[in-house]
């Protein structure tokens, strides 16, 4: 019983390492080209027989702006020499370039972009780039702060879960309305966003003891931060994100035949969102929010010497629907 066991172990294990070997021969590597021929139709990379490089083989070499399939010549236990398919063909490459090697030459579709779009492919070019040439840093410094800006329009319905008005008893009735937002973002770090924008409420305001009907309109103009959270749900499409916002601006009332009007702020405002990337770059918005607003408004004129200033506090919550350009 022990010796089946035995065997079957070191079968395991043998399959895992050829597993593994070959796992590794389909593997990405970065290679630094060693030497390039006078004639400019061979060069040479520090891979050879114990990189599992035999002679005849054909391999894809892939930078960011060109891939070449090439065969190995000339192969020794440290050091593999090549040739591109195409005897004609002049090497792209130059001395101390850093370059993609891949075994498989069927991946060469796939090959270019993985390439543009690896991470870690374009950090450690840059570290060789910058080792080679120390003045480059700042140049990929300044690539790292690019500005990254986004225009957002949106329209929501909001509805109040509490009012009060200064001076005046509580009543029932039920406050809703529309809103319409135009928004300018601009990044301040990874995901972290400041944003100044434009908005316009129209909200009817119904009472049943009494029966009394308002209309009120306010436009602010707010700024706040929006936090892009990038590291959730990375596999998808769809990117949360958090927002605060303060704002000011004014505030128009009509109650029967009577108007009041004054100034109108916004604090805070709470949004969270969720931004759905449709196309390249379009992404569509959907947003639920709760805010406060307080308004300090004055009648045009006097009622039954009523004091003709009125302060009213408003909680709202709603939702926007909008996109992303």
């Amino acid at each position: 019983m022990i010796k089946y066991i035995s065997l079957l172990l070191s079968l395991i294990i043998s399959f895992n390492s050829f597993a593994q070997k070959k796992k590794g021969r389909e593997n990405h590597n970065l290679v630094v080209i060693q030497k390039v021929s006078t004639d400019g139709t061979t060069f040479v990379i520090r891979r050879g027989l114990k990189d599992d490089v035999l002679p005849n083989q054909r391999s894809l070499f892939s930078t960011k702006d060109i891939s070449l399939v090439a065969q190995a010549i000339t192969v020794n236990r440290e050091y593999s020499q090549w040739r591109a398919l195409q005897n004609s063909a002049v090497i792209p490459f130059k001395r101390g370039d850093i370059i993609n090697l891949s075994y498989s030459v069927e991946k060469v579709w796939t090959e270019i972009p993985r390439v543009i779009s690896d991470e870690n492919y374009r950090l450690t070019m840059q570290q060789a780039i910058i080792k080679k040439d120390p003045s480059k840093k700042k140049d990929f410094q300044k690539r790292k702060k690019r500005v990254q800006t986004n225009y957002q329009f949106l329209v929501g319905s909001t509805v109040a879960l509490s009012e009060s008005t200064q001076n005046v008893q509580d009543v029932d009735g039920t406050r809703t309305g529309l809103t319409f937002n135009g928004r300018y973002l601009r990044n301040y770090k990874k995901g972290l966003y400041y944003h100044f924008g434009l908005r316009y409420d129209g909200e009817t305001y119904v009472s049943t003891t009494p029966n009394v009907t308002e209309e009120t309109t306010r436009i602010f103009g707010y700024t706040g931060l929006t936090l892009r959270l990038n590291d959730i749900w990375k596999k998808t499409k769809a990117l949360p994100y958090l927002a605060l916002d303060i704002g000011i601006g004014t505030s128009n009332t009509a109650v029967d035949d009577l108007t009041k009007s004054g100034l109108a702020t916004i604090l805070p405002a709470v949004r969270l969102g969720i931004e759905y990337k449709a196309f390249k770059k379009t992404s569509f918005l959907l947003e639920a929010f709760a805010e406060s607003i307080s308004a300090n408004e004055e009648f045009s004129e006097s009622v039954n010497n009523n004091p003709t200033q009125q302060k009213t506090t408003i909680t709202n919550v709603g939702i926007n629907l909008g996109m992303n350009f």
